[in-house]
């Protein structure tokens, strides 16, 4: 009888860890590319039309994800223009408030170029990169300060659009602190040229949908869109220049962790036969699905990252040198709900 209650025992501990193993991983299929379309109009491209697993009914799941992490997605850049060790996704760490992973303090691991256990690699690459997550550091790093002729590639290119928590999403600001040679403010605020939505459902015993807010603990099904100004391409100009983004980053924050969702366009595009132009604006809509890796944990919030491709310049702006936000457009389409519900 002991050692069948040892035995018993065991397994339990076994199928307990195994469950909670499968929890405190991220799934790329946690988050799905639904549609795009040109801003400029014509038909909506809806993105299940390439093999599974990566593509299904919802459309392209999330091209990669890293997660469960322990802590707050912090630090969040400061410039916001994608520079090194601005901002988390751009390599810098902070140990108060922030995150408490141990790939990603005291050493950010998964987000710095040039880090290295032995100490810091030289910026301009002659010592080698860190395998950072989500972009190449030997091709993908731009130079966003270039003044003097310096051709290092040392930013990674990572901007900070806002955070949704509880009410509204609320943009960040890009380019904070930069002035004109007339010595103008040039920065921007994100919700002057998005307007960003997060929703979310959640369908009950009877089949009956309700619209519930994302940190209410109920969210199951949610959407999300991102709508531009018309005139966005003109007010970004002074601070990025003309430019595309080539990737879109999504935080989702539940309890004490957070995972990283990342949709790499340049490997969208060659799935799709290189059939999209993405030097252009287009609408994008999506869906998440986090019940699958945080349980029953509510979501306290979501922050958005896009990055710049390296090798674009201009000789008007020197600090940065291109923008992915251009391409952020959404319409705003009808969600699958019944409409007696409004958005939350």
């Amino acid at each position: 009888m002991k050692y069948t209650f040892q035995l018993i025992s065991l397994v339990f501990l076994v199928v307990t860890n195994s469950v909670a193993m499968a929890t405190t991983m991220c799934a790329t299929s946690d988050v799905h590319l639904s549609t795009m379309q040109l801003v400029s109009g014509g038909s909506v491209l809806n993105l299940p039309t390439a093999p599974p697993p990566l593509y299904d009914a919802d459309g392209r799941t999330s091209t990669s994800c890293v997660g469960l992490l322990s802590g707050n997605d912090k630090p969040l850049p400061g410039t916001n223009i994608g520079e090194y060790q601005d901002g988390l996704l751009n390599g810098e760490t902070k140990p108060h408030g922030g995150a408490t992973d141990p790939s990603l303090h005291p050493n950010n691991t998964l987000f710095d170029p040039f880090y290295d256990e032995s100490g810091p690699l030289a910026q301009d690459g002659s010592e080698g990169y860190n395998n950072i997550l989500f972009i190449n550091p030997e091709t993908d790093l731009q130079d966003l300060d270039d003044t003097d002729g310096n051709t290092n590639k040392t930013d990674p290119g990572w901007v900070f659009l806002g955070k949704q928590e509880g009410g509204d999403f609320v943009g960040s600001i890009a380019g904070k602190d930069l002035e004109d040679d007339e010595g103008e403010d040039i920065s921007i605020n994100i919700d002057d040229v998005l307007s960003v939505v997060f929703s979310c459902s959640y369908t009950d015993d009877f089949d009956v949908v309700f619209q519930v807010s994302i940190t209410s603990g109920e969210c199951e099904d949610g959407q999300w869109a991102i709508s531009p100004v018309a005139n966005i391409v003109e007010i970004l100009e002074p601070v990025f220049g003309n430019g595309f983004f080539d990737h879109l980053a999504f935080i989702f924050k539940a309890g004490n962790d957070f995972a990283i969702y990342d949709f790499n366009f340049k490997m969208i595009n060659s799935e799709l036969g290189n059939t999209l132009d993405l030097t252009v604006p287009y609408n994008l809509t999506g869906t998440f699905n986090m019940t699958g890796t945080f349980g029953n944990t509510a979501i306290s919030h979501i922050s958005l990252w896009a990055r710049d491709p390296a090798g674009f310049t201009t000789t008007e702006m020197p600090e940065p040198k291109s923008t992915m936000l251009m391409l952020l457009a959404v319409a705003l389409l009808v969600l699958r709900v019944k409409s007696k519900h409004s958005l939350l």
